[in-house]
């Protein structure tokens, strides 16, 4: 016999089941993606240097001004932290993680050897528009380089390696060399860059960019490794002038 109770739980059932049917037309909300989404806000402070090398960074600050809460922000940290971006000092808090020569020569070692891959694998695909592109910026570029403009250099530059490195078409390698590429934009924004190497890299440009032309994968990926090692090299060299003024 079925008792009015039967019959109170069977509609609490219906109930939720339709409910669950009514929600499951809505998107996920997903905790990682709020995790992302501080993980880059972060990461843009950092490379634009908005957030500087030593500086904290203040928890209950950022929950107020970004709206996030304490746990996604918390997991973030931790993120950044495996990334060499922060680093967490008992008893003082969260600080932006200084720059250091290992760094830099650890950076660059590895930047070498994958955009060397990339420049081999992209040879045989770039179109003749893309190389028609990368000659165009190589035009502009020389004229930032007489004007001493470090940011449209940084920015053609970045726009140089960017396009041959999409067509390599290797989404891992892609994915891989923005960690990279990050940092040595963090690098110059932090001071690291020497005006006189303007000219001597518009070269090497140049030269990187006929291998390309030329269809020539081993010397375009030879011509990158090198590039970038003299870069590093580069900024090693500025990076100890720097800390030499400051001591």
């Amino acid at each position: 016999m079925r008792t009015n109770i039967d019959d109170k739980r069977m509609q609490s059932e219906d109930n939720d089941e339709a409910e669950k049917l009514l929600y499951a037309e809505l998107p996920v909300i997903k905790k990682s993606s709020l995790v992302d989404e501080v993980c880059q806000y972060l990461r843009t402070g950092i490379y634009g240097f908005v957030l500087k090398p030593g500086q904290p960074i203040n928890e209950s600050k950022l929950m107020k001004y970004t709206g996030v809460s304490r746990s996604p922000i918390r997991e973030a940290f931790r993120i950044l932290e495996g990334e060499g971006l922060i680093e967490r000092i008992s008893q003082r808090g969260v600080f932006v993680k200084e720059i250091s020569l290992r760094e830099i020569r650890e950076t660059y070692a590895v930047l070498a050897v994958l955009e060397a891959l990339a420049a081999e694998e992209a040879t045989p695909r770039l179109t003749e528009s893309q190389l028609n592109q990368l000659a165009d910026m190589c035009t502009k570029m020389q004229g930032s380089a007489q004007n001493k403009d470090i940011k449209l250099w940084s920015e053609l530059n970045y726009r140089f390696h960017k396009l041959f490195i999409k067509a390599a078409n290797n989404n891992l390698l892609e994915k891989s060399l923005k960690n990279y590429q990050s940092k040595t934009t963090w690098f110059m924004s932090a001071g690291l860059h020497v005006h006189e190497a303007f000219q001597n890299s518009l070269k090497e440009h140049r030269e990187i960019l006929e291998a390309f032309s030329e269809r020539d994968a081993a010397l375009a990926a030879e011509r990158v490794r090198k590039h970038i090692k003299e870069a590093g090299i580069k900024v090693e060299q500025a990076f100890m002038s720097e800390k030499a003024d400051r001591e």
